[in-house]
């Protein structure tokens, strides 16, 4: 089957010039005419692709407050035997309402989690849970069940069903009972559980059996006791009846979600050592990635004696966690391994300071030596030395500064920089690396001072000489686009006109100073500032540079640079020109809609590799579609267009938008969402990819959109005729209804997507990564100037040209305000 994306001449023009809004990639706007009514475009464009192939029917993106206003589901009407008084709401306060009780129900887990000694911090020896991981458990595991009087909950001695559980409403009577020599059976206790109680915690930790049989009582019952040291809750009761409502954590659950108990507790412990370490405290990583970096590390037990790393001897850039037994660490103090001079290590070990690889060899002194026990780190050095000059690649192997021993039977856990480097950019520990030189060089001349007598007293002496205190995620990156660092507004020069849209526009620019055989291409968004305010669209774009200013990814199209002037802001991003993975999937010159089963595979497997890097870094997508993936000129594609996405730590969020085909069931329901929408949305566009038809959108129709959404709540999908068991393992995992349960949602999390046999058995993710793989298709690009797969939009006038409605003093003041960080 042909891939060759569509030529821009069969597209229509009318398009073009009746589109609203702008891609926020910088590439080229929606070219859908947007229909005037509230939400998001009721049509697909699966109903007429195969009448009208010609026309590139894009669905629209909208930020939507309200579900479109369709025609109701059934016709009510009053009676004429009595009078009917409506309450009428309308859909934002509805939406507002289910987000305020969906928030409170939420909090009121937490609460109940707080309580139980073995997730509370306080009571815990091993540190309790931390909130990221109380956050899961209370939204992917916690479940709210009912029973009624005289309901068995638990029975004495069962083990098949563990699970923890926490009254809500009512009481639960426990009673315990002992089989006699004579077949008969005594009851030798009971015991009434209220609001606020919990049972069943060794049932979730070790899978013991129950103390006694758990039984639904009248809320009505007065407790005898109360063996859970729970409280009574002041919330109002939601039912009038007398049913028990409790919350129910099962222990398959439980451990599907987040792993077992004691591994999870031993986790939060592990991830609370790592943050405390400099160098990764100092790069602000997000809880994600600080799970990631827990999960990456590698254990190891040593016999005693056994020397981890010699000074000199080469040995894998790696930071070392003890988590038994004990270590002596030698710290060289000269020489030309010599990171630790003027370092200061006293708590643990010796790690903080700067490798000079021109430094000359001399003779090595061992100055220092400490032991490091259970808690201890050693290697922080070693991390360093691995990351090269521009900081884009890990060292495999470094001379080692350091010989450790162990002097006793010791269990050690390895955190590698090559497996740093796949959850964050380990530029930012690039950073901490020239801070850290730039210190030791003011301590060394301090020292220098004092020795003679020279000590300035009105210079501090605490080491801390960074002015930058709010060093940030967002504050080291850098393009991987090879642009000049001193890159000005005034340097770029607008060649051709890419995309319009109803605040700017977006232009292939090249640099003016640089010579024509060194010219690099890139897609300068121009946008309004006037018209970004009026239309309240200001939060957004900002939202966006940030985001875009923070990221840097093989398979996320480049940022460059922004810019402002007194009228316009400007993201300048890396040209992407081979157009859109849409344009393969809907060719009209090619047999079937979508394409072969190994190509979906290779741009599937990017792609979940660039959305796992964002959820890593705090963010989710929320746009995954296909017209919102170029493809480059190697054939990778690239994530563009990140107007949606938006930094979620452990809350859920309430938004509703996306593109009507790829929006989650939760979503849909209002009930709030995280990051496995976006998985959810990987799973719709494999299925387009394999199939050219959405799983819940009649291709011969178009649907409306509550019949879509209420397909997408309620409706299975058909299994892919064609498509491998494996491809349809991944599917069925991916479009889950319940988040809890869908892939990605899991102990392992990014994981068990990127692991899956489908990618895994065919694609190395790391060759992928360095473009080691032949790409499925490749655009014809003859320069860097190329535009041959963007329309032709040089009908239109330039907005730049055109003149801003007259503005008051206090209008461009506001304008002003807005944009006053926009810059870089």
């Amino acid at each position: 089957m042909a891939v060759a994306r569509a030529p821009p001449s069969t597209r229509s023009k009318k398009n073009k010039k009746e589109k609203e809004g702008l891609d926020s990639s910088g590439h080229h706007a929606d070219k859908k005419n947007k229909k005037k009514k509230e939400g998001l475009d009721s049509s697909s464009h699966h109903g007429d692709k195969k009448k009208k192939k010609d026309k590139h029917k894009e669905r629209e993106s909208s930020n939507l407050e309200a579900i479109a206003e369709t025609e109701p589901a059934s016709n009510v009407s009053a009676t004429q035997l009595t009078v009917t008084k409506l309450f009428r709401v309308d859909q934002a306060t509805f939406r507002r309402i289910t987000q305020t009780q969906a928030r409170g129900e939420h909090e009121q887990r937490m609460n109940a989690l707080r309580k139980v000694p073995i997730f509370n911090k306080a009571e815990n020896d091993q540190g309790g849970l931390s909130t990221y991981d109380l956050t899961k458990i209370a939204k992917k595991v916690m479940k709210s069940r009912s029973f009624q009087p005289n309901q068995v909950l638990a029975k004495q001695c069962e083990v098949g069903k563990a699970a923890l559980y926490i009254v809500q409403k009512g009481n639960v009577v426990c009673t315990r009972t002992h089989s006699n020599d004579d077949g008969t059976t005594a009851i030798t206790g009971a015991s009434i559980y209220g609001p606020g109680d919990y049972f069943g915690e060794r049932s979730l930790l070790a899978s013991e059996p129950y103390p006694g049989t758990f039984v639904g009582a009248s809320s009505s019952s007065s407790p005898l006791c109360s063996d859970g040291n729970g409280e009574e809750s002041n919330t109002k009761e939601r039912r009038n009846d007398n049913s028990v409502v409790v919350y129910v954590i099962e222990k398959a659950v439980f451990e599907k979600a987040l792993g077992p108990v004691s591994h999870v507790l031993q986790k939060t412990h592990g991830i609370r050592l790592l943050s405390n370490v400099p160098i990764l405290k100092e790069a602000q990583l997000s809880a994600q990635q600080h799970e990631a970096l827990f999960l990456a590390m590698r254990e190891t037990s040593y016999e005693a004696g056994h020397q981890i790393t010699i000074h000199g001897e080469p040995t894998r850039p790696a930071l070392y966690f003890v988590r038994s037994g004990h270590v002596n660490v030698e710290i060289s103090n000269s020489g030309e391994n010599n990171p630790e001079e003027g370092g200061d290590d006293c708590k643990t070990v010796d790690d903080d300071a700067e490798h000079d690889t021109k430094a000359s060899p001399t003779t090595v002194s061992l100055s220092s030596a400490e032991v490091v026990s259970a808690d201890g780190y050693f290697g922080e050095s070693l991390l360093l030395l691995g990351i090269t000059r521009h900081g884009n690649h890990a060292k495999r192997r470094v001379k080692s500064c350091l010989t450790v021993t162990c002097t006793e039977p010791t269990t050690v856990s390895e955190l590698r920089l090559a497996d740093c480097r796949g959850i964050f950019d380990i530029k930012l520990l690039g950073e901490c690396k020239k801070k850290k030189k730039k210190s030791i060089s003011k301590s060394k001349k301090e020292r220098q001072k004092k020795a003679h007598g020279h000590d300035d007293p009105c210079e501090s002496d605490d080491g801390n000489h960074s002015t930058d205190s709010t060093h940030s995620l967002f504050d080291s990156l850098e393009p991987l686009i090879r642009a000049r660092p001193d890159l000005k507004l005034e340097d770029l020069k607008r060649i051709k006109l890419l995309g319009h849209g109803n605040f700017g526009q977006v232009w292939l620019a090249t640099d003016d100073k640089m010579n024509r055989d060194e010219q690099t291409a890139y897609a300068l968004k121009v946008q309004s500032k006037h018209e970004l305010v009026a239309q309240g669209q200001a939060e957004l774009i900002l939202r966006e540079r940030k985001i875009m200013g923070g990221i840097q990814h093989p398979f996320i199209v480049d940022f460059v640079a922004s810019f402002q002037c007194p009228r316009f802001i400007y993201l300048c991003l890396g040209l992407v020109q081979g157009g859109e993975l849409f344009n393969l999937m809907f060719n009209p010159d090619a047999d079937n809609d979508g394409v072969p089963e190994p190509h979906a595979k290779f741009y599937a497997y990017c792609v979940a590799d660039a959305i796992a890097y964002l959820h890593l870094s705090g963010y989710v997508f929320r746009d995954l579609k296909p017209e919102n993936i170029m493809i480059d000129s190697t054939g990778y594609p690239r994530l563009i267009d990140f107007g949606f996405a938006k930094h979620i730590i452990t809350d859920k969020t309430f938004t509703f938008c996306g593109t009507p085909a790829y929006l989650a069931p939760e979503i849909v329901g209002s009930v709030g969402y995280d990051w496995s929408i976006d998985h959810w949305a990987l799973g719709i566009l494999i299925y387009e990819m394999l199939t050219g038809t959405s799983p819940f959108v009649d291709d011969e129709e178009d649907a409306d959109q509550m019949t879509l959404y209420r397909s997408i709540i309620n409706d299975d999908f058909e299994r892919p005729a064609e498509a491998s068991d494996e491809a349809c393992d991944l599917l069925l995992k991916l479009l889950e209804k319940d988040p809890a349960h869908r892939i990605g949602s899991w102990a392992r999390g990014e994981t068990d997507i990127l692991e899956h046999p489908w990618f895994a058995r065919d694609l190395d993710l790391n060759e992928l990564r360095l473009r080691q793989v032949q790409a499925p298709w490749v655009p014809d690009i003859k320069d860097p100037l190329d535009t041959s797969c963007f329309d032709d939009w040089d009908d239109l006038v330039d907005k730049m040209a055109q003149d801003d409605p007259v503005l008051t003093e206090s209008e461009i003041l506001k304008i002003n305000e807005v944009f006053a960080d926009f810059e870089n």
